[in-house]
């Protein structure tokens, strides 16, 4: 496919846009729907039964801030991004394909609670993730962007994603000891972002 403008006209580059805000809402949907109240037994209060389903609401919330981060970025990444080709659209459907099965780790976090393994499951999802999101970045900001942006600042949002896959990654190996350590160590993305955008951007 030949590389296409971005312009009001452009209806296959919004199909794009359009498509992968459809899976991000469908994928953050899936998330709440996975949390039910358990059925009523004998002596079994109201109460203990909502309150049973506190590690779902905490898988919940943690992973709808991640998404709403995958979100964002991936906004971000395509106001800069002016062009498409048939690569990005695919490596953008990697990229897709993975949002959309977090829901999957996100259950299984809900349904064990705060376990290696579950913590673990989650952050190796997240990670590659975010390396698809790179791999969505990587190629798109050689050609297909804006060519008023600068090569700092397209190193700066290469950073950025580095920071976030990097994060995700170490915690991998920070749960097989600690998994609330590895939850509390994504906080660093935070940290890290803030200090790229004071330099880079």
């Amino acid at each position: 496919m030949a590389n296409q403008n971005h312009n009001p006209e452009s209806l296959a580059f919004e199909r794009l846009l359009f498509f992968s805000d459809a899976v991000f809402a469908i994928a953050i949907t899936l998330l709440a729907l996975d949390i039910r109240p358990p059925p009523a037994h004998e002596g079994a209060a109201l109460a203990q039964r909502i309150s049973s389903l506190a590690p779902q609401v905490l898988a919940y919330v943690i992973s709808f801030f991640q998404l709403a981060q995958f979100w964002n970025a991936h906004h971000q990444l395509f106001r800069h991004i002016v062009q498409y080709d048939s690569t990005l659209v695919w490596l953008n459907m990697v990229f897709l394909l993975l949002i959309a099965f977090l829901p999957v780790p996100t259950s299984a976090l809900g349904e064990s609670g705060v376990t290696s393994v579950s913590v673990t499951f989650l952050a190796s999802c997240l990670t590659l993730i975010a390396i698809a999101e790179l791999g969505v970045w990587a190629h798109a900001s050689r050609q297909l962007v804006d060519r008023h942006l600068s090569k700092r600042a397209r190193r700066g949002i290469t950073i950025k994603i580095a920071i976030v896959a990097t994060v995700f990654a170490g915690s991998i190996l920070i749960a097989q000891f600690s998994p609330v350590v590895a939850l509390v160590s994504w906080f660093l993305i935070w940290i890290g972002h803030t200090i790229t955008e004071r330099r880079y951007l």
